[in-house]
């Protein structure tokens, strides 16, 4: 137990109440997922993180390449680094569950020139606009894990809000820091989300992906909200298709 201001504190909570010590629960799917954490666990090996459902680990990687790798016993990631995000190929779908302390909402997170992997580190969605206002005059684009894109320049949203748990692609214009905003809102613009297609077949996520911008002034005839678009590789097999919107 501790004292704040001569008022008694139950221990594992601080001055306001709150608990110290929370658990997150983290959905991943078969396949390749993009995931972060806003927990600080007191052994934070990834190794130790994924110890309970370690058998339904293919492979996790960071943005440098290195990997936690069960089947072979690799482990180069070491340690979670605070505001990272990872990519994990999973056998089936699982629940990871971590214990420990947030980490503040306010952290500061060190973001390199060209692509990297972002974290988010609240504990509540936030509207990717107002998520990403501190470092907008530095953001090239934003994309989550399956293509979904916030494309400032040319006011493209189809991500809508950032979700705990999740972790997205992210292309800066210069190495910057920024921390995400507490509270506040602005002035948004339109969310425009992407139905998944029906006439042509959902591509296999590979774990990587492109975006193809096309302006509206390249088409012969112009498509109409719903039609359908997609891509094909040399061979003609499928990589790619979205809806119109």
């Amino acid at each position: 137990c501790g004292v704040c201001d001569g008022i008694g504190v139950l221990e594992g909570y601080d001055c306001e109440g709150n608990p110290l010590f929370v658990t997150q629960n983290i959905d991943f799917t078969q396949g390749w997922n993009m995931w972060s954490t806003y927990i600080s666990s007191s052994n934070n090996n990834i190794s130790t993180v994924f110890a309970s459902i370690s058998d339904q680990v293919i492979l996790i990687k960071n943005q440098y390449g290195a990997v936690y790798w069960p089947e072979f016993n690799l482990n180069s990631i070491g340690n979670l680094t605070d505001g990272w995000a990872y990519q994990a190929k999973m056998s089936t779908g699982v629940t990871l569950s971590i214990e420990g302390v947030p980490v503040p909402s306010d952290m500061e997170i060190t973001l390199n020139e060209g692509w990297g992997m972002l974290g988010f580190v609240l504990q509540e969605e936030s509207p990717v606009e107002l998520a990403m206002s501190p470092v907008l005059q530095n953001l090239l684009i934003l994309k989550d894990q399956y293509g979904n894109v916030y494309w400032p320049e040319y006011g493209l949203d189809n991500i809508g809000n950032l979700q705990p748990n999740k972790g997205y692609r992210i292309k800066t214009s210069t190495a910057v820091s920024f921390s995400y905003p507490s509270g506040g809102r602005l002035g948004f613009g339109e969310f425009t989300e992407l139905k998944a297609p029906i006439y042509y077949e959902t591509v296999y996520n590979t774990g990587n992906n492109m975006t193809i911008g096309l302006p509206t002034t390249a088409w012969e005839v112009m498509p109409v909200i719903g039609d359908e678009i997609a891509a094909y590789d040399e061979s003609g097999r499928l990589i790619g298709s979205t809806s119109f919107n």
